[in-house]
This record gives structure tokens, sequence and C-alpha cells, in this order.
């Protein structure tokens, strides 16, 4: 499943020097993406639509959970998203872990059911 995914997703939309720039100076370099890319040639997978890279647009609260010590989902990026989409929403980076941290869940169960989850300007805790 995961090869699909990225093979939909990923490896059509990448680009030669992203993966030279991201890989340099790396114990295996270009490895992965290589195998990545190889996978792609031969496992069967749907189409993206061109809708699926455009930001999301949105006045919905949104809660972006970022974790400082998590490479997946850096703050910067929490940051980013909610900046692209024009959220209105709370970015919440947890400064000691990753945005799985087991002391998240009743944070983000007393914001969605609080009046920080209601339509304001965008704003950023870190905890």
């Amino acid at each position: 499943m995961f090869l699909a995914i990225t093979s939909a997703e990923d490896v059509p939309i990448t680009r030669p020097e992203e993966v030279v720039r991201a890989s340099d100076r790396t114990f295996l370099q270009d490895y992965y993406f290589r195998q990545l890319e190889r996978a792609a040639e031969i496992i069967p997978r749907g189409k993206v639509s061109a809708e699926y890279h455009k930001p999301v647009k949105s006045d919905i609260p949104t809660l972006l959970i970022s974790g400082f010590l998590d490479p997946a989902t850096p703050p910067g990026g929490a940051e980013e998203v909610r900046g692209i989409s024009r959220t209105a929403g709370t970015s919440l980076c947890v400064m000691a872990a990753t945005r799985t941290a087991d002391c998240l869940r009743a944070w983000t169960i007393s914001w969605s059911s609080s009046s920080a989850a209601a339509p304001r300007k965008a704003s950023t805790a870190r905890v």
C-alpha cells in the first residue's frame, strides 16, 4: 500500500535536483528514492487529480500538531501549512517530543470542545 501511494503521489512530482540536495552527504544517498522510482514502474496505482496538490483553504478551525523532535511533522511544517492554507486554527508545537506524544490526547480533546476551536485568528502555542 505504501509503495502504491508514494508511486502515485510523490514519485511523479519529485524533481531530480531535490533528491540530490536532500540525499547529499547521507549514508544511503539517493538509494531510497531510486527504489521508490523502481517500484513506481511496476506497482499498480491510481491517478492523482491535479487538484490534489493545491493548498486547502478553509475557515474551519484546525489544530495543527507538530513536534520539535519529529522528522515527519517538524514545527516549520505546521507553520508552513497554516500559512499556505489560510486555515483559521491553532498550531501546537510539542518541544520535547513528537506529534504522537501521549499528553496530546487530552489536550486535543480539550481544544476541540473549547472556545479555542472557534473561528479566529491563527495562533501558535509551544508546550
